[in-house]
């Protein structure tokens, strides 16, 4: 299998039409030469040595060039540019398949594959057509974007990647999303340039498979982190209502009401190392048209009122709705108001994202504990 990650060296020269002869001049990879400037080529092939390579397509295509017209003259020399490309001397190819445990795109692989996506663009720019519908291309384009369809989809096979993570089980799902999250943040825009030119170059069935890799890949990792806000308890003080037989003993080991502010403040902050974890993966899905799933509209929302207020200091926020429940309702909650508290527990509207649902968690919980005690208490009489 030939290494595709090897150094990618660019061999785009201009190209002078002066009596047949080509002039030499250097061109840079890293940006696309702009469409007002004469763009420049590849070298053209030396002869080639056998008769089966394939630079021989060219001349079996044209013919000998002293017999051609001028118009094909260019497009011979235009074939043979596009023989001259990098990713024209791969032979070796993967079908991409998705891998359903990956943890990561490698960034090094997905920058070979853009590099690639700039040479042919910037090929197509020099033989001027870029402006030509795909279908009016010459058969060398078509050739040339066979060709690297093939490339792209051994690279993106490729460039799924696990995490070799020696961190014992307790700490193991944190320090992965961690990585995942820092490494999606800066492969996440490449990856979007990626399937943006499967769209524009045609390999629409390629496009869909890899597109649905990254959105099931991004929705994963946000299902990841909700499991991970389960671990951590988040918004999940103690229950201690069965310590007591006091029927005026709170439910919750909240505490005084510096206590609780302190313990809210200290859960919005988790709250939002956990959203900064899902940010990548949110925004990469806001940018494609893929059909979101509940996952990924949780994140959303979530994101959303975590800023409602921590920037804007909102106080219909569900981030601030959560503390208004958990100091003026929870924390007093006991056996012998809890009726009266639960009821109130109506005013509060709840929405979609983390701070809701474990509100509304909080809430089922203290009306099974409310009815519970009262049950025992009745008993009891």
């Amino acid at each position: 299998m030939l290494h595709i990650g090897a150094k990618i060296n660019f061999r785009f020269l201009s190209l002078i039409l002066v009596v047949g002869v080509l002039g030499v001049t250097s061109c840079s990879k890293e940006e696309l030469p702009e469409a007002k400037s004469t763009p420049s080529a590849p070298s053209t092939p030396s002869t080639p040595s056998t008769p089966s390579t394939p630079r021989d397509k060219c001349d079996e295509a044209y013919g000998p060039e002293q017999e051609m017209t001028l118009a094909a003259q260019r497009e011979f020399k235009d074939c043979k540019v596009v023989l001259a490309l990098d990713f024209m001397q791969i032979q070796v190819y993967d079908e991409f398949e998705c891998q359903p445990h990956f943890k990561r795109w490698d960034l090094e692989r997905l920058k070979i594959a853009s590099s690639y996506i700039r040479e042919y663009l910037e090929y197509s720019i020099y033989t001027k057509l870029e402006n030509i519908i795909l279908s009016d291309r010459p058969s060398f384009d078509k050739d040339a974007r066979e060709q690297l369809v093939r490339v792209l989809n051994t690279i993106m096979q490729k460039a799924q990647f696990e995490y070799e993570v020696d961190d014992n089980t307790a700490i193991k799902l944190e320090n992965m999303l961690r990585r995942t999250s820092h490494d999606f943040s800066k492969s996440s825009q490449m990856l979007l340039f990626i399937l943006e030119k499967y769209k524009q170059f045609g390999f629409d069935s390629s496009r869909q498979k890899i597109k649905q890799c990254v959105s099931a890949y991004a929705e994963n990792r946000l299902t990841d982190i909700k499991t991970l806000s389960k671990r951590s308890s988040l918004y999940a003080p103690d229950y201690i209502g069965d310590i007591s037989e006091d029927l005026n003993a709170p439910f919750y080991n909240l505490g005084s009401a510096a206590r609780t502010k302190a313990y809210l403040e200290q859960q919005f902050l988790r709250a939002r190392v956990l959203a900064d974890y899902a940010t990548p993966f949110v925004e990469f899905l806001n940018n494609t048209d893929f059909l979101n799933n509940p996952i990924s509209k949780y994140w959303k929302s979530t994101l959303a009122q975590l800023s409602m207020k921590q920037e804007f200091a909102d106080p219909n926020s569900q981030a601030a709705i959560i503390d208004d429940f958990i100091i003026n309702n929870l924390s007093i909650m006991t056996p012998n108001n809890c009726r009266d508290l639960i009821m109130k527990q109506e005013k509060y509207v709840l929405g979609m994202g983390l701070f809701s649902e474990k509100q509304n968690l909080l809430q089922q919980q203290s009306k099974f504990h409310c009815e519970k005690k009262n049950n025992i208490g009745q008993t009891t009489k």
